[in-house]
C-alpha cells in the first residue's frame, strides 16, 4: 500500500471510531442523570480502576499502555462532560 491509501484507511477508521465516541459520551451523560438522581459523586476511583485493567487486558502486552492513556483521556472528557451536566441539573431545579 502507499501512502495516499494508508491514509485513506485511517480516515475510514476515524468514521468509525468518532460516532462510537460520540455515542460514548451521550450514554455518559445518561450515566450523570443516575448520579445525580442517586446523589453519587462523578468521579468513582474504584470503577475506573476496574476499567482500565479491563482494557489493558483487552489491548494486550504491546498496546495497554497506548490504550491506558487513550481511555484515561476519555475517562477525564467524561468526567467533565457528567460535571457539566450535573450543574445544568442542578440549575434546572432551582428555576
Amino acid at each position: 500500500m502507499n501512502l495516499k491509501e494508508l491514509r485513506q484507511q485511517i480516515d475510514e477508521i476515524d468514521e468509525q471510531i468518532v460516532p462510537l465516541f460520540i455515542e460514548r459520551m451521550k450514554v455518559s451523560g445518561e450515566i450523570a442523570r443516575v448520579k445525580h438522581a442517586e446523589g453519587q459523586a462523578v468521579f468513582d476511583p474504584q470503577r475506573e480502576k476496574v476499567k482500565i485493567e479491563e482494557i489493558e487486558r483487552l489491548a494486550g502486552e504491546e498496546w495497554k499502555n497506548d490504550a491506558k492513556k487513550l481511555y484515561s483521556v476519555m475517562m477525564e472528557l467524561s468526567r467533565g462532560y457528567q460535571r457539566r451536566l450535573g450543574v445544568e441539573l442542578i440549575w434546572k431545579h432551582t428555576d
